[in-house]
């Protein structure tokens, strides 16, 4: 089970397995949610757990860690699931713009050193 900041307000997660682990996704699919993010978390969210952004088409994404408290890898996925680009280690409360190098549908964040654990690399199919 997955909390948000404050510890008695779960979080809904939806479960995917990769690479042989069961994935929990908190799926940020609303702009309101999506502007959010993981914002304000003091905790890393764990080796199985990521935040799952859902847009509706892929488009240049751009994300910063304002209001960010944790490290974050954050992997941009196409419209097709396809790896487009992974940032690694994003700098807490860094106002600095996090650019997809390609148009993403999905972008996923992870605790710092979880892509690497994960050996994701660009040209990879997360989903399938």
């Amino acid at each position: 089970m997955l909390y948000t900041w404050k510890k008695w307000q779960i979080l809904e997660t939806s479960s995917l397995k990769f690479r042989g682990r069961n994935m929990n996704f908190i799926p940020f699919i609303s702009p309101a949610e999506q502007a959010k993010g993981l914002m304000h978390r003091k905790e890393p969210l764990g080796p199985n757990a990521a935040g799952l952004f859902i847009y509706d088409k892929p488009e240049m994404r751009s994300f910063w860690m304002k209001n960010t408290y944790i490290p974050l890898d954050i992997v941009f996925l196409d419209e097709n699931g396809e790896i487009v680009g992974i940032h690694l280690n994003a700098k807490p409360e860094s106002e600095e713009s996090i650019e997809s190098p390609a148009p993403a549908q999905y972008v996923i964040e992870l605790d710092a050193g979880e892509s690497s654990a994960l050996a994701l690399r660009v040209g990879d199919q997360f989903f399938l």
